[in-house]
C-alpha cells in the first residue's frame, strides 16, 4: 500500500498507536553487506531517511491533513528508530504550537538548515509544499551522486592508505639497511638515494611528533569549523579573508548567495513586502557577514532607498555580476 494511503488509514482509524517494530536482517546477526553500508555508506542511508521524511510531510501539506496527527501516523511506517525519533519529536514540537518550519529547525542534524528556511520562506508566502518539490528533486539527484562517488572514493582512500603504508615501511625499514651496505662497501650514496636517507632519517628520529602534528592538524580542524558555527565575529573574519583567495572566494560568495536567493525568491513570489522579505532572509543560515548585510539592506529600503541603490554600497561582499543582475531586474 502506497504511503500516502496508508497515512490516511491511520488517521481515519481508531486503532490506538502501540508501539513499533523494526525487522532483523539474517534472523538477528548484522550482514557485511549492512555493515558496510554503515561504515561507508553512512550518507547514502541519512539520505534514505530524510527522503521518506519529506514524502510524509510532502503529503501532509499537500492534502492539509493535521500535521501533528499525520506525523503519528507516518511513525508507523518508520523504517529506522532515527526516522521514528524525527517524527515524533516534529509532532510534539507542532502540538506545542510550533509551525513546520521551526519544528524541522530544531533537528539541525536531520533537516539541513538550507531546508528548514526554505520551508519557513514558503510557509511565510502560504505554499510550503514549493520547498519540499524543490528540495525533493535536489535529495534524489544526491542519492544517485552519493551511490556512484561513495564506492570510488572509498577505493581510492584505501589505495592511498596502502601506498602510504608501503612508503612508511620502505623509509623506516628498507633505506636503512641500503645505507648500511653501501656504508660497508665505502660507498657514496647516489644522490636519490641520499635523498630517502634524509627523509627516512627524519620520519625515523621524529615520528611521534609526525603523529602528534596529524593529530593535532585534526582537533584545529574541528575547533575551528565548531567556532565558526557558533561565533558571528569568526564568520565575518573568515568572510574577509576567504573573499579575496580566488577559488576559496567564489565558492564561499556563491554558497551563501545561492541560499539568500533560494529564501528571497520564495517569500516574494508569495506576495511578501520586500523589506520583510529581506529582514526573514537575513535569518536564514547564512555567514554572519551576509546575514548583517541583508539587515542592512531591508533597512534600507524600508527608508525608501531602491534596491538597486542599497545594492550598490555593498561592494565587498557582493560580487559585481550580482549587482548588474539586481540593476536589470
Amino acid at each position: 500500500m502506497p504511503l500516502r494511503d496508508r497515512i490516511w488509514a491511520v488517521l481515519l482509524s481508531d486503532v490506538p498507536f502501540t508501539g513499533h517494530s523494526f525487522p532483523r536482517k539474517g534472523r538477528g546477526r548484522v550482514s557485511r553487506l549492512s555493515w558496510l553500508e554503515s561504515r561507508v555508506f553512512r550518507r547514502q542511508t541519512k539520505l534514505r531517511n530524510q527522503l521518506f521524511v519529506l514524502d510524509a510531510l510532502q503529503i501532509l501539506v499537500r492534502t492539509n491533513a493535521p500535521l501533528a496527527a499525520g506525523l503519528h501516523a507516518a511513525s508507523h511506517d518508520a523504517p529506522s528508530r532515527q526516522v521514528l525519533a524525527v517524527l515524533l519529536e516534529m509532532r510534539d514540537d507542532i502540538d506545542a504550537g510550533q509551525s513546520l518550519g521551526e519544528a524541522m529547525s530544531r533537528l539541525p542534524r536531520f533537516f539541513p538548515r538550507q531546508l528548514s528556511d526554505s520551508v519557513t520562506a514558503a510557509e511565510s508566502a502560504g505554499n510550503p509544499a514549493d520547498a519540499f518539490d524543490a528540495y525533493r528533486d535536489e535529495l534524489e539527484y544526491r542519492m544517485l551522486a552519493v551511490s556512484d562517488v561513495s564506492l570510488t572514493l572509498f577505493y581510492f582512500g584505501l589505495l592511498l592508505s596502502a601506498h602510504f603504508s608501503i612508503v612508511g615501511f620502505l623509509l623506516w625499514r628498507v633505506i636503512p639497511v641500503f645505507i648500511e651496505l653501501y656504508a660497508d662497501f665505502g660507498q657514496r650514496l647516489p644522490r636519490l638515494l641520499e635523498f630517502f636517507s634524509r627523509v627516512s632519517d627524519v620520519v625515523v628520529n621524529h615520528w611521534n611528533a609526525i603523529n602528534a602534528a596529524a593529530v593535532a592538524a585534526v582537533l584545529l580542524f574541528v575547533a575551528t569549523r565548531m567556532v565558526y558555527r557558533r561565533s558571528a565575529f569568526f564568520q565575518q573574519v573568515a568572510a574577509r579573508l576567504l573573499r579575496p583567495i580566488p577559488l576559496f572566494g567564489t565558492l564561499f560568495v556563491r554558497r551563501n548567495l545561492s541560499h539568500a536567493a533560494s529564501v528571497l525568491d520564495k517569500l516574494i513570489r508569495g506576495g511578501v513586502p520586500l523589506h520583510i522579505a529581506l529582514w526573514r532572509t537575513s535569518l536564514a543560515k547564512l555567514n554572519a557577514g551576509y546575514a548583517r548585510l541583508f539587515a542592512r539592506l531591508s533597512k534600507a529600503v524600508e527608508s525608501g532607498t531602491s534596491l538597486n541603490e542599497a545594492v550598490e554600497r555593498e561592494t565587498y561582499l557582493l560580487p559585481q555580476s550580482f549587482r548588474i543582475l539586481i540593476a536589470l531586474g
